[in-house]
Order: C-alpha cells, then structure tokens, then sequence
C-alpha cells in the first residue's frame, strides 16, 4: 500500500511540474492583429510588453493584403526582406519560437514595414533548450510556410493557470499521503 502511495505521490508531482513547465501562445497586437496601425511603433511596444520563451508561439492575424517576413537585424532597420529567415504568406501563421535570441519581423508589403508593421522581439531560454541566438537561412534555403490553425490568444491568466495545477497537484499529493 505504501509503495501505491509513493507512486501516486511521484505521478502527481510530475504532472503538477509538467503543468508549470507549458509554452504560451502569443496573438501578436493581441485583438488589433497584424494591421496597419495609427502608432509606427505600436508592434515593437507590444513585443517589449511580453516576455517571450522558447517553445512559445506568436499568431499573426490578419486579412488579405499582408504577410510575416522574418529578417535579418540588418533587413529590419531598413524595411528589406533581402535576407530572408522565413517566409510566411499564408493568412494567419504560426511562428514557433524554438531557439533563444532576437527574432524580426516585418510585412513585406511595400510600405507597409515603414508605417509600422514591423517588430523585434527577444525569446529567454529554458532548462531544456540552449540560449543560442538564431543564425540567418540563406535564402536560397528558406522556407515557405505554410499557415496552421490560428491559436487562441494569450491568456493573463495562463500563468496563474500553471501555478494553480502545481498547488492543486501538491495538495493532492499530501492528501495521498494522508491516506
């Protein structure tokens, strides 16, 4: 019986830590989408408000008339899509954040990366991932992606979410022990 108990304790833990341990999805300008706006700099304030992790995810969303170029630091000062990491054409992506370091965006729409459709953001490692900052594809290698299903927005409250199943799964683990 007590062996039942341990295991049921250890189970318990692991999916409380599992819990904690989850990857958000981002709505880039959250319900403004990925649009021309009346602010320049109104995506680059939303990507300094977030803080983004490896294993996150970012959705632009938008109607036709736009797309998600990601670029080197030198194409996105100068609104230019020369050097190409990414390209996503696809009505409403799915950009997976799956290496530290800087990441740029851009509408490669001309004249739209100039009123503001653009932005840089900076993904924090994890215990399992390395913090290497993402190297240029040529472009000769880069890929065309296709859209998935558009993510939910982000949730305020998905850290809180996280935190309440590491308690919840403690409090059960201490109730198994009662037993």
């Amino acid at each position: 019986m007590a062996t039942v108990r341990r295991t049921m304790l250890a189970m318990i833990m692991v999916a409380g830590l599992m819990a904690g341990a989850s990857a958000t999805s981002f709505t880039v300008g959250d319900t403004t989408g990925w649009t021309i706006t009346s602010s320049a700099t109104f995506y680059q304030e939303w990507a300094d408000a977030q803080k983004f992790n490896v294993g996150d995810d970012l959705t632009f969303l938008y109607a036709s008339g736009h797309n998600v170029y990601e670029v080197s630091a030198t194409d996105f000062a100068a609104c230019s899509s020369t050097n190409t990491v990414a390209m996503y054409t696809v009505a409403n992506p799915v950009v997976k954040l799956t290496k530290a370091g800087e990441y740029f965006f851009i509408c490669e729409v001309a004249g739209h990366c100039d009123l503001g459709m653009k932005m840089s953001l900076i993904v924090a490692g994890n215990a399992t991932s390395p913090s290497t900052t993402p190297a240029a594809t040529p472009p000769s290698a880069t890929p065309l992606t296709t859209a998935s299903p558009p993510a939910p927005p982000p949730s305020a409250a998905s850290g809180l979410q996280s935190f309440v199943a590491v308690i919840a799964g403690s409090l059960l683990a201490v109730g198994a022990l009662l037993l």
